[in-house]
């Protein structure tokens, strides 16, 4: 680990010939002299020099705190996905009372390599360097580093592209249990259906509001999401028809659906289910895979799923939720229906 690093300031003055010399650091390290007939000058600029360079350097938590601003406010990001951020460019960096250039590109390195090997899924580790880059990045644009030490930090591993999903009868067997226990009145087996049977983002679940529910209880309506293509208006299928329909009677318009939870709380409620189904334990966002999966499967045209699932294009679909397995089996389906043979050779007369 580095040793924290006054930064830019100055020493002295140290007599010099007939006059006074005062030594100068910059933030990179490098050193320099200034010369003054008078001692008074030379202590002058020192003060000076101290006071700027106070001003100019910042800690990481600091950068930080500004980081947010920018974040939320300049690109109009959501809160959910700032701590999301915030969460993964702390677990990699660690210590925050550092000074922002005490991070060398060495150090940089050495962070990321201890990070990736603390038992973290490959994605996970991955996705902390991205957004510290881009953090790092963001703070040598506004000068307070001389260049972003995690500019060559490569990424280790492999990305896996999507999140594992449930076999059919798997997700009946979820679905059986999760519906008992909507049926009973417990809320968050409600609220966890809907990243299958809707395709939900585990966000869009948690903002919407009663409002949302709109059309008699037929539509849900999503008006803000993480992109431009999540917002969309999608019919509620039948068995969520009436249980949202009863959620939602008789309550405030502006009151959230399901009250004020992390997204992290319908991962662990998907999660539960599969225990007490029985079956393996998938993420929400397996879920929401598996949605676009059977949708494609049941020959759904992909523009249709893309739309449906509020992505951009049909590649991050087919790349990160749908299997390749279903969009072959899609495509054999659809060239059997173009050579249709008879069921059964007829009888010769």
């Amino acid at each position: 680990m580095p040793r924290k690093r006054r930064g830019a300031h100055a020493i002295g003055p140290y007599p010099h010939r007939e006059g006074w010399r005062v030594v100068v650091f910059t933030r990179d390290g490098s050193r320099s002299s200034k010369k003054y007939e008078r001692r008074e000058d030379a202590e002058a600029f020192r003060d000076i020099y101290n006071s700027d360079a106070a001003n100019d350097v910042l800690t990481i938590a600091q950068a930080l705190v500004k980081y947010r601003d920018f974040y939320l406010v300049t690109r109009g990001n959501k809160l959910n996905s700032w701590t999301n951020t915030r969460w993964k460019i702390a677990g990699l960096l660690g210590d925050e009372s550092l000074e922002l250039d005490a991070v060398t590109p060495r150090y940089a390195a050495e962070l990321y390599a201890a990070y990736a090997k603390s038992g973290l899924a490959v994605n996970s580790h991955r996705g902390a360097l991205v957004d510290t880059r881009t953090f790092f990045g963001w703070c040598s644009t506004n000068g307070w580093i001389d260049a972003n030490p995690f500019a060559d930090v490569q990424g280790i591993g492999r990305k896996v592209k999507g999140k594992d999903q449930l076999r059919r009868d798997e997700a009946r067997a979820w679905l059986r249990v999760a519906y008992a226990m909507a049926v009973s009145g417990d809320e968050r087996a409600l609220m966890a259906m809907m990243t299958l049977l809707l395709g939900c983002r585990a966000s869009e679940i948690l903002q919407r509001q009663v409002r949302d529910v709109d059309d008699a209880g037929t539509v849900l309506v999503i008006p803000l999401s993480k992109t431009e293509a999540g917002r969309r208006v999608l019919q509620i299928p039948g068995p969520l028809q009436y249980l949202l329909a009863a959620l939602v009677k008789g309550r405030d318009g502006e009151e959230l659906l399901f009250g004020q939870h992390d997204r992290r709380f319908v991962n662990a409620w998907v999660g539960k289910i599969c225990a007490l189904a029985g079956v393996r334990r998938v993420t929400a966002h397996g879920m929401r895979g598996l949605h676009a999966s059977l949708a494609i499967e049941e020959g759904t045209t992909a523009h249709v799923v893309t739309a449906a699932m509020g992505h951009e294009s049909f590649t991050v679909t087919k790349d990160h939720y749908a299997t390749a397995q279903s969009i072959a089996s899609a495509h054999h389906r659809r060239v059997g229906n173009v050579f249709q043979l008879p069921a059964k050779k007829e009888e010769s007369k």
